[in-house]
C-alpha cells in the first residue's frame, strides 16, 4: 500500500506588523487581494516569508528564507504549491469595528481606549 499523506485546513492570525508588502487589484468595483507577502519568523541573522499570488486564474504559494547579515545573497526558496483552480489567497481581514467611511479600514480599539485614559 501506497503511503497516505493527510493534510488539514489550519488558520494562523496574521499581525499587521508581519506583512511585508501586498497588492489589491480592483475587479467591477471590488477590491481582491492579488499578492501579499508574510513574514512567517524573524531570527537573528534571517529572515522566513511566504508570498502569496494570483497570477490569471491560478492562486500560488512561495516559502523563503532570507540572510539579513548577507542581503546580497539571494533569498533561498524552501517551498511552494499551487491552491486549487479557481481559488483565490486563503486569507480574510478582521476588523473591530468597519468604519462607514471607507470599506479598506477599520476602526482602531486602541483609539477609543486612549480617550478613556486621559
Amino acid at each position: 500500500m501506497g503511503e497516505t499523506i493527510e493534510t488539514r485546513p489550519y488558520c494562523t492570525i496574521v499581525s499587521p506588523l508581519n506583512v511585508d508588502d501586498w497588492e489589491y487589484e480592483s475587479i467591477n468595483g471590488r477590491s481582491y487581494l492579488k499578492y501579499i507577502k508574510v513574514i512567517e519568523a524573524r531570527e537573528p541573522g534571517e529572515i522566513q516569508y511566504v508570498v502569496y499570488k494570483i497570477e490569471g486564474n491560478v492562486s500560488t504559494w512561495t516559502r523563503w528564507e532570507c540572510n539579513t547579515t548577507k542581503p546580497e545573497l539571494p533569498a533561498t526558496l524552501l517551498g511552494e504549491g499551487v491552491f486549487p483552480a479557481g481559488m483565490n489567497i486563503p486569507g480574510f481581514i478582521v476588523r473591530g469595528r468597519v468604519d462607514p467611511r471607507t470599506t479598506e479600514l477599520g476602526i482602531s480599539d486602541i483609539d477609543s481606549v486612549t480617550d478613556a485614559m486621559r
